[in-house]
């Protein structure tokens, strides 16, 4: 079957059954905590602020523990059985968002303990998500791993859809708060739970000995990139994409409200619909891109070109997005720039788990995502502070412009041009 996931993959949909929940609850928590702050915590004009400096800190207790975690969480993911090192992730995060659900049921939370469990959370997460990674290659064929990473792919999408409204409706019972971290704690003991049902084959190892010391361990995901330089720059240029892109939803606000307010006024639109609609085409763009995947299962030769050409085009839809002055084509750029995402990063992380030996993919992923995640909060606070002085929407343009620029520049490189193609794992 072509376009179809077969039974065989019946272990893998049920590992994807599960992270769905617990996708969901943290997506949750997360717009409730955010609410909560703006709406009850800081809820005064006044506390512009403290609420301002609170939701930078919610922000990085999630971003930046995680980040931190990550090369410790590779070596985690290589060295112990991936079904254990995740059940056993999923169970701390979940005690950790039960922590918060009992403390705000208490009315005993405050906003440093708040933090403090976000970032243990986003430790274990950081766990998880190594361990999760490299179990791909061993539960799904080589063959349907492209759709693979696109389903779970799409969970992050879909969760974005409907979070926010469940975030709502449960704020707007008093206990909302405990009630959202509560629903996370128990999403993620369902996730443990469900791992129980699901054998991650143990991960195969190479005659090559093992690295001496916890350290050397942790820098075999460097010493692995920096002796292929194609992956390199890959990485490199992705971590370049991530800074011109960290800006689109802290000031998404400022643009619509500056670059849209004639538009707007003609429509007799809020600038809170405007963004409600944003969303929503921004995340159907997603789901599209991720269900594109599912079905087609991409190329299997030239993704270098692929892999890159989307990304310009995302960079694109970003310049257009900055500039626009109509919502609707705003909304439409936004949801272009998101549907190209799943359809690039799926064809990476497939050649990427075929390439790389199974008991390096943990620490390789976690290079990854350190390089990928660590440009994000200092994007943020750099152009956040500079949009106080220059329109929002001409920043992102301009940021579009450097995402076309490093997104076309590997192209240039043979090597990355026929990145891929290769069928063997090294």
């Amino acid at each position: 079957m072509q376009n179809t996931l077969p039974s065989s993959l019946r272990p893998f949909l049920l590992l994807w059954a599960g992270q769905a929940l617990s996708v969901l609850g943290g997506a949750v928590s997360y717009a409730a905590a955010s609410m909560w702050l703006a709406t009850i915590y800081f809820p005064l004009p006044a506390d512009k602020p403290a609420l301002a400096s609170a939701l930078t800190w919610l922000s990085l207790s999630y971003a930046l523990p995680g980040i931190l975690a990550t090369p410790f969480a590779g070596v985690l993911a290589d060295r112990y059985p991936r079904g254990a090192v995740m059940r056993l992730a999923d169970l701390c995060s979940g005690v950790f968002c039960g922590l918060v659900a009992l403390l705000a049921f208490a009315d005993a939370l405050t906003l440093p303990l708040l933090y403090l469990l976000i970032a243990l959370t986003a430790v274990s997460a950081s766990i998880h998500g190594a361990a999760l990674w490299g179990a791909y290659v061993l539960l799904v064929p080589e063959k349907h791993l492209t759709r693979a990473n696109a389903l779970m792919g799409s969970l992050w999408t879909g969760a974005g859809l409907v979070a926010p409204g469940l975030a709502l409706l449960l704020l707007a019972r008093g206990e909302g708060l405990g009630l959202a971290f509560g629903l996370d704690a128990a999403s993620f003991f369902v996730a443990a739970l469900t791992l129980l049902l699901v054998r991650v084959p143990p991960t195969p190892k190479r005659e090559t000995p093992p690295e001496a010391g916890l350290w050397a361990e942790a820098s075999a995901g460097w010493h692995f990139l920096r002796v292929r330089p194609a992956l390199l720059v890959t990485f490199l240029t992705f971590a370049a994409l991530n800074f011109a892109a960290a800006p689109l939803a802290p000031l998404e606000p400022l643009l619509v409200r500056e670059g849209l307010a004639a538009d707007l006024s003609g429509r007799e639109m809020t600038v809170a619909a405007a963004l409600a609609l944003i969303g929503t085409v921004t995340s159907v763009g997603g789901l599209l891109g991720s269900a594109l995947m599912t079905v087609w299962g991409g190329v299997k030769r030239g993704r270098g070109w692929l892999i890159f050409g989307l990304c310009a085009l995302s960079g694109t839809a970003q310049i257009v997005y900055g500039l626009s002055q109509s919502l609707w084509l705003t909304a439409a750029m936004m949801g272009l720039f998101v549907f190209t995402l799943p359809v690039a990063d799926t064809h990476l992380s497939t050649m990427l788990q075929t390439q790389i030996p199974p008991d390096l993919q943990g620490r390789v992923f976690a290079v990854r995502q350190m390089l990928a995640q660590s440009v994000s909060p200092l994007s943020i606070v750099l152009f956040g502070g500079l949009a106080g002085r220059v329109p929002a929407g001409q920043i992102l343009a301009g940021l579009g412009v450097f995402a076309v620029i490093a997104s076309l520049l590997p192209l240039l490189k043979q090597d990355v041009r026929q990145m891929g193609n290769e069928e063997t794992t090294p």
